[in-house]
C-alpha cells in the first residue's frame, strides 16, 4: 500500500522549467507595441493632415478656380461691351482737289512757310475789286457727306497789315427738279494783326464755296487748318 506524506500537496506538479525564454509573452508584447504605433500614426495623420490623398487636394478651396489663367479684367482682353469709335476727326481741304476756282489758289508765301500755325493751309488770292473781278471763289465737292467746316483766317498783306478781308461760306444744294440752291451759311472778317475763326454748317450740301472779298488786291487770304468733319 502506498503512503502519502501529510506535508506534500495533492495534485499534479507543473512541468519543470527547461531554461528557454517564454516566446509567447514576448510576441504578445511586440504585437501590442506595433498596434499602439499604428494607432498613433493614424491619429497623427488625422490630426495634422499628413495624408497625400487626391481627395484631400480636391477638397481644398484653392485647388480649383473657374477664372482663366492670366485674366485680370477688361485690360487682359475681356470684352467690356463698348465698341471703340472709328470716326475720323475730319478732312483737310488742303488735301482735296478744288472743283472750281483752282486758279485762285497759290502757294504759301516763303515768309510764312516755316512759321507755326500755317501747316495744312490753303492760300487764296484777293480779287482786283473791279466789276469784272469783284471776288474770288474756290469750290470743293461734299456729296452731302459732311457736317461742319472750320478754319482760321490769317491774312497776309505786305502793303497794309491793317487791310481787312472777309470770307463767306456758301453751300450748294441740288434739288429734285435739277435746280441748285446756293445758301450762305456763315462768314468771318480778319486782318493780318487780328486773325479770326471761321465756322459754318455744311450739312446736306453737295458743294461748298469759299468766297473771298478784300480791301487790297495785293493781300493773300491764308486759311490754316481748314477742315470739314464727316457726317
Amino acid at each position: 500500500m502506498a503512503t502519502v506524506d501529510e506535508g506534500q500537496p495533492t495534485g499534479t506538479d507543473p512541468a519543470p522549467s527547461t531554461g528557454r525564454p517564454r516566446w509567447g509573452i514576448f510576441l504578445t508584447a511586440a504585437a501590442t507595441v506595433i498596434g499602439l504605433l499604428i494607432g498613433g500614426g493614424s491619429l497623427l495623420r488625422d490630426y495634422f493632415g499628413w495624408e497625400n490623398s487626391p481627395d484631400a487636394v480636391a477638397a481644398s478651396p484653392t485647388a480649383h478656380s473657374d477664372a482663366p489663367t492670366g485674366s485680370t479684367g477688361p485690360e487682359a482682353g475681356a470684352s467690356s461691351g463698348t465698341v471703340p469709335s472709328t470716326r475720323t476727326a475730319g478732312t483737310h481741304l488742303a488735301g482735296l482737289p478744288a472743283q472750281g476756282g483752282a486758279s485762285n489758289l497759290v502757294a504759301l508765301p516763303r515768309a510764312l512757310a516755316r512759321q507755326p500755325g500755317y501747316e495744312r493751309s490753303i492760300v487764296v488770292t484777293c480779287p482786283e475789286n473791279t466789276p469784272r473781278d469783284p471776288h474770288h471763289e474756290v469750290t470743293y465737292p461734299l456729296h452731302q457727306r459732311y457736317l461742319d467746316l472750320t478754319a482760321t483766317i490769317r491774312p497776309y498783306s505786305p502793303d497794309d497789315p491793317l487791310a481787312k478781308v472777309y470770307v463767306s461760306v456758301i453751300v450748294a444744294e441740288k434739288q429734285d427738279d435739277g435746280t441748285v440752291n446756293r445758301i450762305t451759311r456763315g462768314g468771318a472778317e480778319a486782318r493780318q494783326d487780328s486773325t479770326n475763326t471761321l465756322s459754318a454748317s455744311v450739312e446736306g450740301a453737295d458743294e461748298v464755296t469759299l468766297r473771298i472779298d478784300c480791301e487790297l488786291p495785293t493781300t493773300l487770304v491764308v486759311l490754316s487748318d481748314a477742315m470739314i468733319t464727316p457726317a
